[in-house]
């Protein structure tokens, strides 16, 4: 009877765990871009990295808020980079 009880409360925790939510994505909209600068002489001079449109209209890189405003962010991001 007690490993039965073992077995019901290991199960019980696994599925706790299994369905937790992934809090870091609920605040990101699917609308990404990935921006990169390339000199030919220098190569890359700004690494590449994806910006993405959070649900709060701003900017995020990496997960991080910029607290700029999407649009904005990538109007600037094009006068210095490649923006695809």
């Amino acid at each position: 009877m007690k490993k039965i009880k073992i077995v019901l409360l290991s199960l019980t925790i696994s599925s706790f765990v299994a369905c937790s939510s992934n809090d870091d994505t609920e605040d990101m909209v699917k609308e990404c871009v990935t921006c990169d600068a390339y000199n030919p002489l220098e190569g890359p001079t700004v690494p590449e990295r994806e910006i993405c449109k959070g649900a709060n209209g701003n900017a995020f890189i990496q997960g991080t808020d910029t607290t700029i405003e999407y649009n904005e962010y990538i109007e600037i991001q094009r006068r210095v980079t490649t923006c695809q």
